[in-house]
């Protein structure tokens, strides 16, 4: 039974779900020669000051900022449960590996963000599961946009209106709290720097609530996923929010645990950005995603039932 669901809903968990390797296993050391910018203040301060940078730059005037979403999975041996089996790639019929971890893959979008709304485009891997995947290679999957009031959808096909926006890592309830989530998370402290984009980050260790991140899992994920432990917050040397890692398990799993890591860059370009327009539409007569039931029966697989 369990082979049946590896072999079969390994790709599903990995194209839907999104993440799960553990932030050490994927932290970028720092050369003892370099150090983290000095920033002015207590965590808690330059928690706030990275908080009214992000909402200068989403607030009517602000020139926005570009981000990139990069998530991994991982499934884990629940502590007393059975071994994860894994079938033999080649040979099907072959007695399976017994293994306590399986790296199941990840997801990638990425996209920008502006006073008027926002675009995301996910795009399909091969997220390896340390080094730093080519997004730039990466092909384009499903895409949300936001822009003048509507939500749009694009399967590959053309825009259409939706109230189902695809999406990880970021949508529009989430961008809007964002320095919601800065400012009230609690028990900041200094951590490790960390290397983001080429350069040297002072990083803060703090509580935050998924409430104010609703789609740090995926978008429609709150309701089974359990923060691990505190966010990691990277900051440059002008206190503005460059990195945020949260590594999260997806609660729906009876048999396995589930690991999601979900990594944001973000950036700030000095010009100011423009969202696309929703072209081309997709033809009215093409059938539209939608909403799944209110209460769906449980997955008996353990998979997402809801592709981000």
């Amino acid at each position: 039974m369990i082979r049946e669901r590896l072999s079969g809903g390994v790709a599903f968990i990995a194209a839907i779900v999104v993440v799960g390797a553990l932030a050490s296993r994927v932290a970028t050391p720092i050369p003892v020669a370099f150090a983290a910018p000095a920033l002015e203040g207590t965590p808690d301060d330059q928690l706030t000051v990275a908080a009214d940078t992000i909402a200068v730059a989403t607030a009517k005037g602000g020139s926005g900022f570009t981000f990139t979403v990069v998530s991994r999975s991982t499934l884990y041996q629940k502590e007393g449960g059975p071994l994860i089996e894994v079938p033999d790639p080649v040979d099907p019929s072959a007695k399976p590996d017994l293994v306590s971890t399986v790296y199941v893959g990840g997801s990638l979008a990425d996209g920008l963000v502006t006073p008027d709304g926002y675009f995301l485009q996910l795009r399909g891997g091969p997220v390896p599961e340390k080094e730093a995947p080519d997004i730039d290679a990466a092909v384009p999957t499903l895409a949300a946009l936001v822009k003048d009031g509507t939500t749009y959808r694009n399967d590959g096909e053309g825009w259409y209106e939706t109230d189902l926006p695809p999406g990880i890592g970021l949508d529009e309830a989430t961008i809007a709290l964002l320095p919601k989530l800065l400012r009230d998370a609690s028990s900041p402290s200094a951590t490790e720097a960390r290397v983001v984009d080429g350069d040297v980050a002072a990083a803060i260790e703090a509580t935050g609530r998924l409430a104010d991140a609703p789609a740090i899992h995926a978008v429609g994920t709150l309701d089974y996923t359990e923060l691990l432990g505190p966010m990691t917050f990277a900051l440059d040397g002008q206190g503005r929010l460059v990195e945020l890692r949260a590594l999260m398990r997806n609660t729906k799993l009876e048999t396995f645990d589930l690991l999601v890591e979900t990594v944001i860059t973000f950036r700030y370009p000095p010009e100011r950005l423009v969202l696309p327009d929703p072209v081309p539409a997709l033809p009215e007569e093409t059938p539209r995603p939608s909403l799944p039931p209110a209460d769906p029966e449980p997955d008996p697989a353990g998979a997402e039932e809801v592709a981000p």
